[in-house]
């Protein structure tokens, strides 16, 4: 009779566990390894792009890849607890056109200014000390 109610407090546990997914299918607490499609900047909400706005934090190392809607930004990151610092930040130098480059000055130096981060359901939020500067939506990688 103990071995039942093990088994069933064990199954009770397993099915809350997976229950903290979102609809997404995407845990909460993934930074890593999940594709964030930036919604707003700056309090402004991104739109009239072609290409979505992107960051992916790598899960097997420490660089992040993002697209600013027109270049590839790359560099390193660091987490501790809430913590986010970005580094090392380089990017390619392509010529745009059709204004699909019109966040992507702003997004930069967002990018390098960073300090904490946090993950609420699907969403995640940038910021510099209290300031909100960033807000993205977890997608799933391609």
């Amino acid at each position: 009779m103990k071995n039942l109610i093990v088994i069933a407090i064990l199954v009770l546990v397993f099915i809350i566990g997976c229950s903290s997914q979102k609809e997404t299918g995407i845990a909460t607490e993934d930074l890593k390894n999940t594709r964030w499609k930036l919604l707003e900047l700056n309090l402004q909400k991104v739109s009239g792009l072609k290409n979505d706005i992107t960051i992916i934090f790598n899960l097997h190392n420490s660089e992040f890849r993002a697209f600013g809607g027109c270049n590839e930004i790359y560099g390193i990151y660091k987490v501790s607890d809430n913590k986010i610092t970005l580094s090392a930040i380089t990017m390619t130098k392509i010529n745009c056109t059709d204004g699909e480059d019109k966040y992507e000055y702003d997004y930069v130096n967002i990018l390098k200014s960073i300090d904490s981060y946090k993950i609420i359901n699907k969403y995640l939020y940038l910021y510099k000390g209290d300031k909100l500067l960033a807000k993205f939506e977890a997608t799933f990688l391609q």
